[in-house]
């Protein structure tokens, strides 16, 4: 646990893990509700804000504001589903591998008519792979 000092301002809470919590989220701006925050800051009572914490830094309190602000009006997305990498099994990389190894050596060779016969094996039993694991 991290020794820090959290102030609780309105729904939300000031302190460092809160601010890295919001650097690690991926939020889908695109999805955002603009006018949902537009009419949460407008009735929001600043004035409130700043007489109740005077000691707080206003810059602290604001961007406190604004967290909450985009945590309930954009979306996050899930980094691991968002990252566009596949994951395939151990199998299926081996399978992609040897198609690989296979490609080049034919390339090299093309009038090598067992190679071709290997690779286009290795190419189909690598596509029949791929579509079991989807």
């Amino acid at each position: 646990m991290e020794d820090t000092v959290g102030v609780q301002i309105g729904n939300t809470v000031s302190d460092d893990s809160t601010k890295q919590a919001h650097i690690n989220k991926c939020y889908h701006w695109r999805d955002a509700d603009y006018e949902g925050i537009g009419n949460f800051l407008a009735n929001y009572d600043w004035n409130q804000l700043f007489s109740l914490y005077p000691s707080v830094n206003e810059w602290t309190a604001f961007s406190d504001v604004m967290y909450c602000a985009i945590d309930m009006f954009v979306p996050t997305l899930n980094k691991s589903t968002h990252s566009g990498k596949r994951h395939y099994p151990k199998k299926v990389r081996k399978a992609f591998a040897r198609k690989r190894c296979l490609w080049r050596r034919y390339r090299a060779n093309r009038g090598n008519s067992l190679l071709r016969q290997c690779y286009l094996d290795v190419q189909s039993s690598a596509a029949v792979l791929c579509l079991i694991t989807k």
